[in-house]
């Protein structure tokens, strides 16, 4: 009887503790599942969604002159300081080197062979009021708009800041007491403590704030203390009277109809990284003002350029015409505050049309009822967070200038360049096929040794450009019949 009780005793106590083991595995099943659905789901809505957003706009300004992608002279050392905390992309194109079509994608997260934007110089001179922008997406989401611009191509008409009361750029490019519009883009004082107020002010609230600063673009005059700061022995040998010459020669050498020496493009170069230098001073006042008011830990920031400069090839010395990686790699550096780590960089080829749904994601902005052709790369950063989110690859991208004369598909290593026509006498290739791994300066055209190759880019180039009705003779002829009279003596006056 004792052994028989000893038995079911025995096995009570087996029984109890499978129960208790069950229900322990139960428990930890159940912890383990709120933590994968809360750890997807609620810093996304708590936190994510309440972001700011800071986009830092710097013209002309070419990636491979900053410290961050490895240039030897130090240009930028506060930008350089900010990405260590940010994702900076190695391969980040424009698909028209011009400012207006740059910002038009952006902001729009639409090619140009959509919206029909491929110059400053257009008319009608908008986005169509149909069109969905960043800014009115953020609006309707609950964003305070500050828009601080030093540049006619970003003026008010374009639609690209509709309807903000904060759009401040007739403060820096419109003189009433001369009625017309002039360089005054080196009254960056009064934008920036502007910007820098305007933060102060909205500091407690949701808030976009774009910045557009002009320099680095032509002419390359930066203050007296940094026109010689990366090559002194040469400027010094140039009188005062006479750099200033130079200065005011720079666009009679973007013609492309005379060759540029070593010596002068040289200059061209200490010039350009002094305008360079400048706008890196500029953006570190900004970055440190929202660093200052403890808005660093909350604020999506975006550092952008909008198309490069040629300096790579002595019969290409600007950023129209030519689709080199000189002009169309731009820099892209984002910082994400729900990821901070050490300087992290991607090789993912992403363009300017990707970055309007990506800060959609970023910010837990539905996009389903939103249609662009970008693809967004935010897995990028939420791929530690959020591991169901797939990547949007891209296997190629079309590229073209503002004449509509050249186009191009890169796809990360090889790029195909077809033109119709050049302006420029030194250059009349029709066809030109590089392979930017072995070359990254596009100084060797290997169309014949690899012809098979080539013709393989240029099929699909011309596939994909023949839904376009492109390339087409009339189609410049009409481009050049919409210009604006108006809107194009207003761009020259300042330097475009």
């Amino acid at each position: 009887m004792r052994i028989i009780r000893k038995y079911h005793s025995v096995k009570y106590l087996l029984k109890n503790h499978k129960i208790k083991l069950l229900l322990s595995i139960l428990i930890i099943f159940c912890l383990f599942s709120t933590y994968y659905v809360f750890r997807v789901k609620l810093p996304r809505k708590k936190f994510a969604s309440n972001l700011n957003v800071l986009l830092i706009s710097i013209d002309t300004l070419r990636a491979d002159h900053m410290g961050i992608y490895d240039y030897s002279r130090n240009t930028t050392p506060n930008i350089d300081k900010w990405a260590k905390d940010s994702v900076v992309f190695k391969k980040a194109m424009t698909l028209v080197p011009m400012t207006y079509p740059s910002f038009s994608m952006l902001m729009t997260g639409l090619d140009p062979f959509q919206t029909r934007i491929f110059s400053n110089y257009q008319n009608p001179y908008a986005i169509s009021n149909n069109t969905n922008t960043l800014a009115k997406i953020l609006a309707k989401n609950g964003y305070h708009i500050g828009v601080f611009m030093s540049t006619i191509a970003l003026n008010a008409t374009t639609n690209m800041v509709s309807d903000t009361k904060d759009f401040n750029y007739l403060n820096y490019m419109y003189d009433p007491e001369k009625e017309a519009y002039v360089d005054s883009r080196k009254d960056y004082e009064t934008l920036i403590d502007n910007s820098l107020n305007w933060i102060g002010k909205n500091k407690g609230k949701k808030f976009f704030l774009w910045v557009h600063l002009m320099d680095p673009h032509a002419p390359y005059d930066p203050p007296e203390q940094l026109k010689c700061k990366f090559d002194k022995k040469q400027c010094s040998s140039i009188k005062n009277k006479a750099m200033q010459e130079l200065i005011n020669q720079t666009y009679k050498t973007m013609e492309c109809q005379q060759k540029v020496s070593k010596d002068t493009l040289d200059l061209y170069k200490t010039l350009y990284d002094g305008e360079i230098a400048e706008a890196d001073i500029l953006a570190g006042k900004i970055l440190n003002k929202l660093k200052n008011e403890g808005l660093d830990k909350n604020t999506l920031i975006i550092l952008y350029g909008d198309h490069g400069e040629g300096f790579d090839h002595d019969y290409n010395f600007n950023h129209r015409g030519a689709l080199y990686n000189s002009e169309t790699r731009i820099p892209l550096i984002i910082h994400y505050p729900l990821i901070t780590s050490s300087v992290k960089t991607t090789d993912r080829l992403v363009t300017n049309t990707d970055i309007l749904p990506t800060i959609l994601d970023l910010l837990s902005i539905p996009r389903n009822k939103y249609t662009f052709d970008g693809k967004s790369f935010s897995y990028v950063f939420r791929s530690k967070l959020l591991t169901n989110i797939l990547p949007e690859q891209r296997d190629y991208i079309i590229m073209t200038n503002d004449q509509l004369t050249k186009f191009a598909i890169y796809d990360g290593r090889y790029k195909f360049i077809y033109s119709t026509n050049s302006a420029c006498k030194f250059n009349d290739q029709k066809e030109e096929f590089y392979d930017l791994k072995e070359d990254p300066q596009e100084s060797k055209n290997i169309i014949v040794e690899k012809k098979d190759l080539a013709e393989e880019f240029k099929r699909k180039l011309l596939n994909y450009l023949s839904v376009y009705n492109l390339p087409s003779a009339n189609d410049e002829k009409d481009k050049k019949g919409q210009e604006s009279t108006e809107i194009i003596e207003k761009l020259k006056s300042v330097g475009y």
